[in-house]
């Protein structure tokens, strides 16, 4: 905090009929940051002080050089009216909003430049014009709107004359003069004047009268300033009262404390007019002091307070008929922990106990890409939140039998009995039997008889879930009549063997084999980026390297920072995406702008408009100094105690010089490219990851040469050591050379995409990260360079392979449309093909030119 201006207390009241301190307190809460623009007050007995939010050196809009004030004037007009928009839309401000815009005059204006533009801190707001006549105190900038306090009377009885004269009424005689209205408002004794008798005589001593000596010798009455009750009204940020609240009043004298009745209200006594008195809040973490100064036409004084509750509300499950989801497993996050919960037999989930206005976030553990964020309200949270799950249409159960060895068991009669009704069906060669869903009941344990020809009947359970369509029966052992060794069939078991080892291997290497989640999942790796912009000045560093300027950007592609230090934090961009291991040399297939970023369209522009900027700064502060050395200069003749200053500003302004040089030097040379360097690494399924160097590096190998983001957004980069790197039981995608989507692709043509939603968000780092499969169709199918599909997806699955339901890759997924999670778009395979080709060739060329030499 630093103090910018101050007056004393006679010198200024203000024109709202609200209390000054209840106003400010509730431009903060409605205004946030744009609250800095009207200065902190503090009121004390001796006088105002205004205070700026920050440390910062502040000048006097009056005291700007000319070549200012209009840059200044509109870019104080833009941000008074951001305000004004905010300050109509509360009902108990709006009546006042212009009154609380109003600025005497700049010099209660107080500037200093922030980036590329203005902050500003008005001080005596609230107030319309400038002291203008000292004797009357009804007039100019201490005018009040309210009532002015009424003056006491005075009874004092003056000595017998002629003529009697009204008190503070200017008399005829050069020696009385008269009694001003302050004097009579004040505590101090008042002597009352009396009427002259005769004239004095020029350098003659004169003697009181005999009525004179009375009147004088006689005690002075004093003034006793009117006194009012006072109360004080609590309220918290909802506009609610706030009832049974400690209140510690502090004044000069003494300390109180005080609880709020069940109205807020609490009775702090009598004060006199224009005492101050502060109050505090010791049970409210983080409420600093207020001070109020006692006024005659307000009765009671209103402040707020953040008032957080605590709630431990309810969440129901529901899918989306809104039928209650028993048994399912959602996570929850609140303040960065997750913890699972089920959601029991009664579709209800008891969270833990929350304040007001905190967040939590439901994620659906079977689709993490359904995911929900709350805010507790003291409104919302008495009532139950409700989180909705789809859930799949379920018409058939399936029951697999398998042997022993974990083999399809065929012709395997199952007969299951749901009450009085019993059902029937025999395995297939899968070992599998279908039975109607409707007919089993949630937490039924189901009796199976199991009927398998040439042995004795086999019992199973089965206990019945809501969420489960699949079940198997495994055996333990077959039970029935013994069986002799054939000693025929017992010579051709090596024969068998080889057989069926050739079956194997051929299961294995074929490429009708469809893999498994778990096996392709094992070839999906984790991608962190870090990434940073800059351009090149054309001049070298100390140490003879090239001058780099580091840039960020906001969300919406503007320059917001600009540094030449690399280290600074904000310089760093980290963010995650998916990629697929496609070679055993360790190549792995992602999107350009999570491997190799591009800067945003038009950013040479941006970047020469903000060398600009600095170069119109510098010459503005150049002037300034000019202005203040000529003056110096002037007075150095008549005071030489300015000459240390002066040299001290000459210093400055040869600094100032060599900056602007650069600039231009810069503005003439620099081309304004603006390059990106950028470091990836990658983590594997079940890695746990603690820390971001838990990664692994890699380097980029060829990049996609999009003619825009949705185009050929495709980077291939390399692990760095890929005989250590790589797992021994990694899954390698194949690349196709034949597009699959330039086949007839019918129209219910299911894909999944299997990426990382939101990174290391949802990957479980603590207990080994795995990747989520989205389900969907595909929808589009016609473009040049992508196809369209409706798999939910998550920043974070840019680079995830896009499958088939025989595990081929048919597309890359690199974006969505905006504002939606259920429909995305994958670049089509036949560009990460030649892609690959270009990085293939570049090896075998490296190769030969190694062999040669």
């Amino acid at each position: 905090m630093k103090q910018i201006f101050k007056m004393r207390n006679g010198e200024l009241s203000f024109r709202l009929k609200l209390n000054y301190n209840t106003v400010y307190s509730r431009l903060r809460m409605l205004l946030g940051k744009k609250a800095s623009l009207f200065a902190e007050i503090s009121t004390k007995s001796t006088g105002i002080i205004w205070y700026a939010d920050d440390d910062a050196e502040y000048s006097n809009f009056a005291e700007a050089p000319a070549a200012l004030q209009k840059s200044l004037s509109n870019a104080l007009a833009k941000n008074i009216n951001s305000v004004r928009k905010e300050l109509v839309q509360s009902k108990e401000l709006a009546a006042y909003t212009d009154d609380i815009l109003e600025i005497p005059d700049y010099s209660f204006v107080f500037y200093r430049s922030e980036g590329s533009g203005y902050k500003f801190i008005l001080a005596g707001w609230g107030c319309k014009f400038a002291h203008q006549n000292t004797t009357d105190p009804n007039s100019g900038f201490i005018k009040r709107v309210s009532k002015p306090i009424e003056e006491p009377s005075i009874n004092v009885s003056p000595q017998k004359s002629d003529k009697q004269e009204p008190i503070g009424k200017e008399r005829v005689g050069k020696d009385v003069a008269a009694v001003p209205k302050e004097t009579i408002e004040s505590e101090e004794p008042i002597t009352t004047p009396l009427p002259e008798t005769s004239m004095p005589v020029q350098g003659a001593k004169q003697q009181p009268t005999s009525a004179q000596e009375a009147v004088l010798q006689a005690e002075a009455p004093k003034i006793e300033r009117k006194k009012k009750g006072v109360k004080l009204r609590v309220f918290d940020q909802n506009n609610n009262v706030v009832p049974d609240e400690v209140v510690r009043l502090q004044t000069a004298d003494k300390e109180q404390i005080f609880t709020t009745s069940d109205e807020g209200i609490a009775y702090l006594g009598e004060f006199a007019y224009g005492d101050t008195f502060g109050i505090s809040f010791p049970n409210i973490q983080g409420n600093q002091e207020r001070t109020f100064e006692v006024e005659p036409n307000i009765d009671i004084y209103d402040t707020y307070v953040k008032k957080f509750v605590k709630f431990a509300p309810v969440l129901f499950i529901e899918d989306q008929y809104r039928n209650t989801v028993f048994n399912y497993n959602v996570k929850i996050v609140v303040n960065g922990v997750d913890t699972v919960y089920n959601s029991g037999t009664d579709g209800v989930i008891q969270l833990p106990m929350m304040m007001e206005g905190q967040k939590f976030v439901v994620i659906d553990t079977a689709n993490y890409a359904n995911t929900e964020e709350y805010t507790i309200t003291s409104e919302e949270a008495k009532k139950p939140y409700y989180f909705i799950v789809k859930t799949a249409e379920k018409s058939i159960v399936g029951i697999t039998v398998l042997s022993k060895s974990g083999k399809p068991v065929p012709d395997v009669s199952l007969n299951i009995s749901v009450g009085d009704t019993p059902y029937q069906n025999t395995t297939g060669k899968d070992g599998r039997a279908e039975f109607p869903y409707q007919i089993f009941n949630n937490g039924d344990i189901v009796p199976i008889d199991l009927h398998i020809k040439g042995e004795n009947p086999l019992k199973a359970n089965l206990q019945f879930a809501p969420d489960a369509t699949e079940y198997t029966i495994q055996l333990k052992g077959l039970e029935g009549k013994k069986r002799g060794i054939n000693l025929k069939w017992l010579a051709l078991l090596p024969l068998l063997l080889l057989l069926a080892w050739g079956g194997y291997m051929l299961w294995e290497n074929f490429s009708w084999r469809t893999p498994t989640m778990k096996e392709m999942e094992k070839g999906v790796v984790l991608i962190q980026s870090n990434s940073m912009y800059y351009v090149e000045t054309g001049f070298t560093t100390n140490d003879g390297e090239p001058q780099r300027i580091f840039l960020t950007f906001d969300k919406d592609e503007n320059i917001n920072g600009v540094t030449f230090n690399p280290s600074d934090g904000n310089v760093v961009l980290r963010h995650t995406g998916t990629g697929f291991l496609i070679s055993k040399d360790g190549l792995i297939a992602t999107n350009r702008h999570v491997a190799d970023p591009l800067p945003p369209e038009g950013a040479e522009k941006l970047v020469k408009q903000v060398f600009l900027n600095v170069k119109e700064q510098l010459e503005l502060k150049n002037d300034t100094l000019s202005d203040i050395l000529r003056k110096l200069g002037t007075l150095s003749l008549v005071n030489p105690s300015v000459e240390a200053n002066y040299a001290k500003l000459s210093k400055q302004q040869k600094q100032l010089h060599e900056q602007i040089q650069a600039m231009e030097k810069l503005l003439t040379l620099g081309d304004f490219k603006v390059k990106v360097e950028c470091q990836t690494s990658v983590a594997f399924v079940n890695s746990i990851i603690e820390t971001w160097d838990d990664f692994i590096g890699c380097s980029l190998r060829a990049s996609g040469e999009p003619g825009g983001v949705t185009e050929n957004d495709l980077a291939i980069i390399q692990l760095k050591n890929k005989d250590r790197d790589i797992p021994k039981d990694a899954y390698f995608f194949k690349v196709p050379k034949k597009d699959l989507m330039d086949n007839e692709i019918p129209e219910d043509y299911d894909v999944i995409v299997l990426g990382y939603n939101a990174g290391i968000q949802l990957a479980d780092i603590k207990n080994g990260i795995h990747p989520q499969p989205q389900r969907g169709k595909i929808s589009m199918k016609n473009e040049k360079y992508r196809i369209g599909y409706n798999a939910s997806t998550l920043g974070g699955s840019s680079g995830a392979p896009v499958l088939n339901k025989k595990g081929q890759l048919v597309a890359i997924n690199n974006s969505g449309l905006a504002n939606t999670q259920g429909y995305n778009f994958g670049v089509r395979t036949k560009y990460l093909y030649e892609l690959l080709q270009k990085v293939n060739e570049n090896t075998n060329n490296n190769n030969n030119n190694n062999t040669k030499q």
